[in-house]
């Protein structure tokens, strides 16, 4: 009867959605669960959103806990974090439980705009207001919202600003502590890196499966690089630990190859870049974010619908090492002066 009661509840048409006044709304949890770096640093645009229609909320995060680094600095209250190994733990997972209804929100927010787990940990944290995707997760939301089929993750933010009667342009956003721009920087002068000698372009070598480039077009690009005005960093994934020797021994001229590095060095060593060379990868958003543009090497066009936006950004569709170095050419480096500025 219950599962019937369910579905019957589900097909039945919402009503308008009729967002809550500002003054009823003092904390605000936005939930991404999801352990992604890409993902995480998406749902970060939803805070301007949320900052314009209700001004006085505190504004906490959920996140799983490996990208949950990417987060700080940023203008929050807490975050919590999300584990993979709580069928191992489940006690940590009641103390969570425990965390957010301890927080009384009165806002909690799917991130996503389509995940039933994100609907289900608003339902869990007993906030009053629950916003998600209508859908199979009708019935733990308060706030079912009509998004719309195929929006991408960048369209996520914009399309919730255009429900709320928002007039803001959100864009993700990350900030890099002094303390790890400084270290990043010490790390840079190691490798005889400097602006003086010209402007720094970063290659991140990783992605997931489908998404790589092959091993022999990198090493190609390298020796391509070789002979331009580029300093060249090269970082690694975790999962490409073993590309790093072949890497190095590929790499001539002003190319330094970096083996797996934390995530807050990696994010503070994109920061001081002037360009990234990437797939679809985590980098790709993190660099993004900190206002660095990037060329995109994507292998299937389904990843277009993850390109973030703005003309400082390219791609380029299963390219050939020629491709790529003409398009370095065609959007040379910065000048000193920018740099400088920069």
């Amino acid at each position: 009867m219950r599962r019937l009661s369910a579905r019957l509840l589900n097909r039945a048409r919402p009503g308008p959605v009729v967002w809550p006044p500002p003054a009823e709304i003092r904390r605000i949890l936005v939930i991404r669960a999801n352990y992604r770096l890409g993902n995480i640093v998406i749902a970060t645009a939803l805070l301007p959103v949320l900052r314009a229609v209700y001004p006085q909320a505190t504004i906490d995060f959920l996140v799983g806990e490996g990208p949950a680094p990417l987060l700080a600095g940023l203008p929050l209250g807490r975050v919590h974090l999300l584990s993979r190994r709580w069928l191992r733990t489940p006690w940590k997972a009641v103390r969570l439980w425990r965390e957010l209804r301890g927080c009384r929100y009165d806002l909690a927010l799917d991130g996503s705009l389509e995940s039933f787990s994100g609907s289900l940990y608003g339902w869990l944290s007993g906030a009053r207001h629950r916003a998600g995707a209508q859908g199979k997760a009708d019935r733990l939301l308060t706030l079912p919202l009509p998004v719309p089929a195929g929006l991408n993750g960048y369209g996520t933010a914009p399309w919730l600003a255009s429900q709320l009667g928002v007039n803001v342009t959100p864009e993700t956003c990350l900030q890099v502590t002094p303390a790890a721009r400084e270290d990043a920087r010490t790390l840079l002068a190691s490798l005889g890196f400097s602006r003086q000698a010209g402007p720094l372009l970063a290659v991140f070598v990783g992605g997931h499966h489908e998404k790589r480039w092959p091993a022999a077009k990198w090493r190609e690009l390298l020796q391509g690089l070789a002979g331009t005005s580029w300093q060249t960093l090269v970082l690694v994934g975790p999962e490409e630990r073993e590309l790093v020797a072949v890497m190095q021994a590929a790499a001539k001229g002003p190319v330094r190859v970096l083996p797996p590095q934390s995530l807050t060095r990696c994010a503070a060593l994109l920061a001081e870049c002037d360009r990234l060379i990437t797939p679809d990868s985590g980098p790709l958003h993190i660099a993004a974010a900190l206002g660095v543009p990037v060329l995109v090497l994507l292998q299937h066009p389904r990843s277009l619908r993850f390109m973030p936006p703005g003309v400082r950004h390219r791609s380029l569709l299963r390219p050939e090492v020629p491709a790529v170095l003409q398009e370095l050419a065609e959007k040379p480096a910065p000048t000193a002066a920018a740099q400088v500025q920069t």
